[in-house]
């Protein structure tokens, strides 16, 4: 989820059109193209899984994850489809962490809990099968 933040002036309204000239504009171009390289690079969630007794690190880049699960603590996977498959997401495994918040059976925390951190993590993915 993004914040939005705002700034109002004064009741003063000013107009000015600004024309970018050549080089200017493809400064703008390049610092546009650099931002949105640095956002894409950004893009990601790292889980951590447990399986068995190794712990496996996920890393989503889009949503859907691609996987099923019961609504209870702790999250254990029960259906795959393709895309958490290409991720390494395995049925049977346990989610132990969202980014760095832990959520696994150790965490103590209720399923309403972990839910509400995997979607807010989720939620900030872009939408789309990579």
């Amino acid at each position: 989820m993004f914040n939005m933040f705002s700034c109002c002036a004064s009741g003063v309204e000013v107009e000015q059109a600004v024309e970018p000239t050549g080089a200017l504009e493809e400064q703008a171009c390049a610092v546009k193209e650099v931002q949105a390289n640095d956002v894409c690079d950004a893009v990601g969630l790292e889980c951590t899984f447990r399986h068995g007794d190794v712990d496996v690190p996920v890393t989503f880049t889009r949503r859907p994850l691609g996987f099923t699960f019961v609504n209870k603590a702790p999250i254990v996977v029960t259906d795959v489809t393709p895309v958490g498959a290409a991720a390494g997401v395995k049925a049977g495994m346990t989610l132990t962490s969202v980014g760095d918040v832990a959520v696994g059976a150790a965490s103590g925390k209720e399923y309403g809990d972990v839910f509400k951190a995997l979607q807010q993590a989720v939620d900030r993915l872009p939408l789309g099968e990579a």
